[in-house]
């Protein structure tokens, strides 16, 4: 193992601690805090399991392939080989999903406010949606994902499968990447026409309006920004596996082939952060949470600081009380 493969574990695993925070802080914000429970703060819940699934299961395959670390032999192995790639794509599939169902949501409460699609912004009944939609469009990965007994490697083999190489990361760069980027694209394309051209009248009520519409752009810069971001950490692999399929080889180096794995990998440390840090309700709650915390951990020292003296008198008290009957 060269310094590269050194560099990009240790990156890697930086990776994992940073995300693993990240995204469990936000899923307690949500569930902690009822006012914050809105479709679009259940979509990033969404999209923070799907990072968590990532972080707990694509990273270590990462890491292993980094140091060529054997999988696991035998029956076992071969299960877990291809449930962990299963799992994986499937959270890239929610992931994508997820952005899309928030560009929707943005686009009727914009440009349709008084449409009647309320079961659409029920978050129990779009995330399970969103996920059995996205296990039935991966479900073809377990056909092409096996493990290697002679290598105990875990990975692509295409020879036997129901899909050609192409074909698969064709349907992968379509379905996870072009189409619903494409998609977001017009509907945040068409909510900023709507809103950047809306002028306000000059009355008590046109203030009112303006408030409301300024914080609808807040919103919508934050949302393009996590799309945007989304997008450029998924463009190198995405041309890195097009080049595979298409030509047999890539004109990524070792580094670039790394690089585009950290950078893909990487956006799900990235995706919790950027909402709480561009949403300043969330970022209020974070912060109380973490002033609560400190404050509850100096109220705890206090109060065994205080039993430790009260113990210690009590002690000394013992002592005092022994050594006059010892005098009597």
């Amino acid at each position: 193992m060269g310094d590269t493969e050194v560099v990009f574990t240790v990156a890697f695993v930086v990776t994992i601690l940073v995300a693993l925070t990240g995204n469990t802080l936000l899923i307690y914000i949500v569930w902690k805090k009822p006012e914050t429970r809105t479709l679009t703060s259940f979509m990033f819940v969404n999209l923070a399991v799907a990072d968590l699934l990532t972080t707990l299961l694509q990273i270590p395959i990462t890491i292993s392939y980094l140091l060529k670390a054997p999988w696991i032999p035998g029956l076992a192995g071969n299960i877990t080989c291809k449930c962990f790639y299963y799992a994986t794509f499937t959270s890239i599939t929610a992931s994508i999903l997820s952005l899309t169902i928030i560009a929707v949501d943005r686009f009727f409460a914009v440009l349709y406010p008084f449409q009647n699609i309320g079961w659409f912004r029920k978050a129990q009944i779009v995330s399970p949606i969103i996920w059995i939609i996205s296990l039935a469009l991966m479900a073809v990965s377990v056909t092409v994902i096996i493990l290697d007994e002679d290598l105990t490697l875990c990975s692509y083999y295409f020879r036997e499968a129901k899909i050609s190489e192409k074909g698969f990361f064709t349907l992968f760069f379509v379905v996870n990447y072009l189409v619903p980027l494409v998609i977001i694209s017009v509907l945040y394309g068409a909510i900023i026409c709507k809103l950047w051209s809306y002028k306000v009248p000059s009355t008590e009520e046109g203030r009112n309006s303006q408030e409301e519409q300024q914080k609808k752009k807040q919103l919508i810069r934050m949302l393009v920004i996590v799309v945007a971001v989304f997008a450029l950490c998924w463009l190198p692999t995405n041309v890195y596996q097009m080049e595979l399929a298409m030509a047999g080889k890539s004109s990524f180096s070792r580094f670039g082939e790394y690089l585009s794995f950290l950078l893909s990998q990487g956006n799900s440390a990235i995706n919790p952060w950027l909402y709480i840090g561009l949403n300043r309700k969330f970022r209020q709650i974070a912060f109380s949470c973490t002033s609560e915390n400190q404050e509850n951990r100096r109220e705890k020292r206090r109060e065994e600081v205080k039993l430790q003296r009260r113990e210690m008198q009590r002690a000394a008290e013992r002592e005092d009380s022994d050594s006059f009957q010892d005098k009597l």
